[in-house]
């Protein structure tokens, strides 16, 4: 998941995404997302607004509930 230009959804973290220096989407696309927890802050559980699951594969433009966070 090296591509830099893959889009994000505004709600979308991860379990190290509040320490600090590590809430770039550079750093968890470079980490081994096999052993994250993903969750929307929206919700604050592990299933998006739409029920849809959240990763960093799912949370993307296709989903109603995606927010650009640019």
């Amino acid at each position: 998941m090296q591509n830099q230009n893959v889009e994000i959804c505004k709600f979308f973290r991860w379990e190290n995404s509040h320490v600090p220096g590590k809430d770039v989407k550079e750093y968890w696309q470079r980490e081994d997302e096999s052993v994250k927890q993903f969750f929307c802050i929206k919700t604050m559980t592990q299933s998006g607004p739409d029920n849809g699951l959240v990763s960093p594969q799912e949370c993307n433009s296709n989903r109603q509930c995606f927010l650009n966070s640019n």
